[in-house]
């Protein structure tokens, strides 16, 4: 999952619970209140790992 903290993104593991088919409980490593990523994530993957492959020598 990816949080926002001001204008930057940070990729957070997450341990999921339980679901009714909309909603999906977060046992851990999520605050409430904290602004997530739902749609379009594939984007800040993809930008990760384009700045993860200038740095490989």
């Amino acid at each position: 999952m990816f949080v926002k903290h001001g204008n930057i993104f940070e990729a957070r593991p997450v341990i999921l619970g339980e679901s009714d088919g909309k909603y999906v409980e977060v046992i851990n490593g999520l605050a409430s209140g904290t602004e997530y990523v739902i749609k379009n994530s594939y984007l800040l993957k993809a930008d990760i790992m384009k700045n993860a492959a200038k740095h490989v020598h």
